[in-house]
């Protein structure tokens, strides 16, 4: 009977790596209440105030967390749990592509990777407003990090809306009573 048992473990493992590396509905819920209760903060620039937010533009691929940034983890106002930071810096070792499960308050557009960086780095915001009129601007997250009970959860999120404006968020969000809520939120870094 060595050989079932052996199989049942190989398929246990790639059942564990496929959950892993797959964003999931959970990830996808802690990423939208984020941005629907900070809808304000997050696109409401100086550079839009006769333009109201109709559509929020999206990255198609996960923003990376650096690990040099761990130290914002003590900064959040409530303590990480272990389990929620290994997680987190787990989740984010390279890009995916962005959670299919994702809704938000407002329609949203994904701004194919490859699109972005031409835009950005060749092009300039001319073309990419051109493009995208009712744009305030392009998000980016990361995965999601949860503690083993996926009651905490760690985001890293970042905007950018103009040459040389942009900004990164870390954030720890709760659980509770079914609902996921903001328990702590740090800018690591503003240009």
């Amino acid at each position: 009977m060595p050989i079932p048992r052996l199989a049942f473990l190989v398929l246990l493992a790639v059942a564990q790596f496929s959950c892993e590396s797959s964003i999931d509905s959970e990830e996808a819920s802690v990423i939208s209440t984020y941005v629907d209760s900070n809808l304000k903060k997050l696109f409401d620039h100086v550079e839009f105030k006769d333009k109201p937010l109709a559509v929020i533009y999206v990255g198609s691929v996960t923003s990376g967390f650096q690990p040099r940034w761990q130290h914002y983890f003590a900064e959040l106002g409530q303590a990480v749990r272990p389990d929620a930071a290994e997680s987190f810096l787990r989740r984010n070792d390279r890009e995916y592509a962005v959670n299919p499960h994702l809704s938000f308050s407002l329609p949203h557009r994904i701004i194919p990777e490859a699109k972005a960086k031409r835009i950005l780095k060749q092009e300039g915001w001319g073309s990419f407003y051109r493009e995208y009129p009712a744009s305030h601007g392009i998000i980016w997250f990361s995965r999601v990090g949860f503690d083993r009970g996926r009651v905490q959860a760690l985001l890293y999120f970042s905007n950018h809306w103009q040459s040389g404006a942009a900004e990164g968020w870390l954030v720890l969000m709760k659980k509770e009573h079914g609902a996921w809520h903001e328990a702590g939120c740090k800018m690591i870094w503003i240009s």
